[in-house]
């Protein structure tokens, strides 16, 4: 359930909100960084409602399918640093 962001938009996220959090953000910037926030937000609306679909489709509590899904998530990071 990737639906986010690249890493190199992750990584002009974070630059953008250590600038914010330094009160040297330009308008610009700014309005980037809304946008990407927003973004961001969608993402995990999505993700979420398609927890919430998943969960109802097996009979599980949202908490139990979210949990196997961060362990999904987790187990393939893992075999990709390991590659």
């Amino acid at each position: 359930m990737g639906l986010g962001l690249s890493a190199q938009d992750w990584e002009r996220y974070h630059r953008l909100v250590a600038e914010r959090r330094a009160e040297t953000l330009s308008g610009v910037e700014q309005a980037e960084l809304i946008q990407t926030s927003d973004l961001i937000e969608q993402a995990n609306a999505k993700r979420m409602r398609v927890a919430i679909a998943l969960a109802k489709l097996r009979s599980q509590s949202l908490a139990e399918v979210w949990k196997k899904l961060v362990a999904s998530i987790a187990s393939l990071s893992e075999e990709a640093i390991a590659s």
